[in-house]
């Protein structure tokens, strides 16, 4: 159990005895995924945003970054379209129930229909 115990140790038959603190931190850290429904879609079409924290330290705060709508989603899985074209990143921040935080970054590509013919 996460806290701080008090430990004392004596020593026979000296007697001598020494005293500490023995503390336990919370998990120094924890797992994340993130993943995007394709790593290349189409200008205008949806891609599903997933995040997937893993901490015993509950709750887990999810904050997105980066090519993500305004204001960022704080939901662990979003939709969002592209109007532009080009690389996109996505960054999903996490902070846990010990303020302990991490991140995972997705990566896809936005391109224009390739059967588009513009006359």
């Amino acid at each position: 159990m996460v806290g701080i115990y008090p430990i004392t140790v004596i020593g026979q038959p000296l007697n001598k005895q020494t005293s500490f603190n023995l503390r336990i931190d919370p998990s120094p850290f924890f797992s994340v995924d993130c993943s995007a429904s394709s790593e290349r879609v189409v200008v205008g079409q949806n891609v599903t945003f997933t995040a997937e924290p893993d901490s015993v330290n509950l709750p887990v705060t999810t904050v997105w970054s980066g090519d993500v709508p305004n204001p960022a989603p704080t939901d662990n899985v979003f939709d969002h379209s592209y109007s532009r074209v080009g690389t996109k990143t996505a960054v999903a921040n996490f902070t846990d129930g010990a303020g302990i935080t991490d991140s995972c970054t997705v990566t896809l590509e936005v391109i224009i229909d390739p059967e588009f013919e513009e006359f």
